[in-house]
């Protein structure tokens, strides 16, 4: 095993608490303190799982991202009681986690004091990535920690000269990280491949007798995955990744055979056309502050896509006596590769979608600069004025606050409205923040909407209701225009109430339906009984 030099106990102590400073911050701040519907979803199973009615393992009606946050928010809940911030409370544990892995990690790989001035630029991460592994969506948070471990674990299998039970029993922990992970968020794949794999076949051991220790653990870790598909949604993870990655939906089952590839290699072109066009964007977001507009973001893209394509070529082109820790440097290569490759695979084109790039940057930064030690210097310099841009441009973004839906709560309270028709973006957070006591159903669809019943229950309860209220968004005034000419067709009297970021119409003189679908879009109805 390689001797390296003890950790300071003061590099620890400032990357604590920057760490447990910026993200108490953020939950303090408007951005912190309400969540999102998808946020309140999760924070809605809390509920049922603090209350003993309900044992989620995904998001409902949902077949990824898994539930591991709402179990940890439940217990939260039980003692401080319901809200967005206890709901996003656990993810600060998370990100101390991943903060202190990630300073040994690249402790591994560089000097102290760089280890030090990267894990500081992913403390201080893009606003982009500060918001998703703060949120309490079960899924982006958990994703960099399980990257963290896993990378972790797999190097103490190489650097420790296990035997027996202990090596087993180390085998059987990477299993269980990669399983479970794996079954929080299928985004931890590139890292199993490039990390976990290259361990276990470098472990001292027979290969079946070390592929039998991480397996069994892999299935301990993947097996609420393996429940789900089989006992409660048989199939359905499965079928959701194939109907995602080979972009295609039930509509296209009655096609041929032939019709059916064709369709998918076409789409498949079009989506990797787009991606490509795209990616330069996509990469400047984990590079630029907030604010910058898209020509300064693919220039900055193409920089880091440039800085991560020269890390390969010398990672991969350099013998390994030239490059301190070259084996380890080539996986994180690796992992970009992968990375990339998942995106292809799964159809994914969002920026958060490249969440594990935070990892790859300050490695790729100090590994090409590694054998000019001036310039490295200047990295780490550029590294940590890169960082206090990104606390900058957080400033603004942290006063930004999603639809409040206490106040409006109130008002539904005043009027004595129980259920409610809105948006998808609407009826979540409303319902969670009313603990279930005001059920909306997402039936309403603006422009760019979706159609995402995610608790088919509320639904029928406001269907069942004999006076549902109709809420609509300021940013959702077309279609609230379409449903006042429908009013005014119809000669249906009602009474209305709003604020600065809603309407709210009521009392109805008929009972008024509505229906949706992603093809017709929105329809409202009346009672014709």
């Amino acid at each position: 095993m390689q001797s390296r030099p003890p950790i300071p106990p003061w590099h620890f102590a400032i990357i604590l608490i920057t760490t447990l400073v910026t993200r108490v911050a953020f939950l303090a701040s408007p951005a912190g303190r309400i969540g999102e519907s998808d946020e309140a979803v999760f924070g809605l199973m809390a509920l049922q799982i603090a209350s003993l009615k309900e044992f989620p393992l995904y998001c409902w009606e949902a077949q990824y991202a898994g539930a591991p946050n709402s179990y940890a928010a439940a217990v939260i809940f039980w003692f401080f009681g319901p809200g967005f911030v206890q709901l996003r409370t656990p993810m600060v544990l998370a990100a101390l986690a991943s903060s202190a892995l990630y300073y040994c990690i690249l402790g591994r790989l560089f000097t102290q004091k760089e280890a030090l001035v990267g894990t500081l630029f992913f403390v201080f991460s893009p606003f982009l990535v500060l918001y998703h592994t703060s949120a309490g969506d079960g899924v982006y948070g958990e994703t960099l920690l399980g990257i963290a471990l896993i990378i972790w674990v797999s190097w103490q299998l190489a650097d420790r000269e296990m035997q027996g039970h202990l090596l087993t029993g180390w085998l059987l922990l990477l299993g269980f990280l990669c399983g479970f992970f794996f079954y929080v968020l299928f985004l931890v794949f590139p890292a199993i491949v490039a990390f976990a794999l290259p361990s276990l076949r470098s472990a001292p051991s027979s290969l079946r007798r070390k592929t039998a220790a991480f397996a069994t653990g892999g299935l301990i870790g993947i097996s609420p995955l393996l429940l789900h598909n089989v006992l409660l949604d048989p199939g359905g993870t499965a079928l959701r990744a194939a109907g995602r990655s080979l972009a295609v939906g039930r509509a296209d089952l009655p096609l041929s055979l032939q019709d059916l590839i064709w369709k998918i290699i076409n789409q498949k072109m079009i989506y990797l056309w787009h991606w490509l066009l795209s990616a330069p964007r996509l990469f400047g977001y984990y590079v630029l502050p907030e604010g910058f507009d898209d020509a300064f973001l693919q220039m900055a893209g193409v920089a880091l896509i440039a800085l991560l394509i020269a890390f390969g070529v010398i990672m991969f082109t350099r013998r390994r006596a030239e490059i301190r820790n070259n084996r380890l440097l080539r996986q994180f290569v690796l992992l970009g590769i992968f990375l990339v490759l998942f995106q292809w695979a799964a159809n994914l084109d969002r920026p958060r979608h490249l969440l594990p790039l935070i990892f790859l940057i300050p490695v790729a930064c100090f590994a090409v600069t590694s054998m000019l030690p001036r310039l490295r210097t200047s990295v780490s310099i550029g590294l940590l004025l890169l960082a206090l841009a990104q606390l900058l441009g957080w400033l603004p973004r942290l006063q930004i606050a999603p639809l409040d839906p206490y106040p409006i709560a109130r008002i539904l309270r005043a009027n004595n409205i129980q259920e409610f028709y809105g948006s998808y973006d609407t009826v979540y957070p409303l319902v969670f923040s009313t603990q279930e006591q005001i059920v909306g159903a997402p039936l309403l669809l603006p422009q760019n909407g979706i159609l995402v019943d995610r608790r088919p229950e509320y639904t029928q309860r406001v269907l069942q209701s004999s006076r549902p209220a109709v809420l609509f968004r300021t940013d959702e005034s077309a279609l609230e225009q379409q449903f006042l000419a429908f009013l005014e067709t119809h000669d249906v009297r009602f009474r209305s109430v709003g604020t600065e970021s809603i309407k709210i119409y009521f009392d109805f003189s008929r009972r008024i339906f509505v229906e949706s679908s992603t093809s017709t879009g929105t329809r409202f109805l009346l009672n014709t009984s």
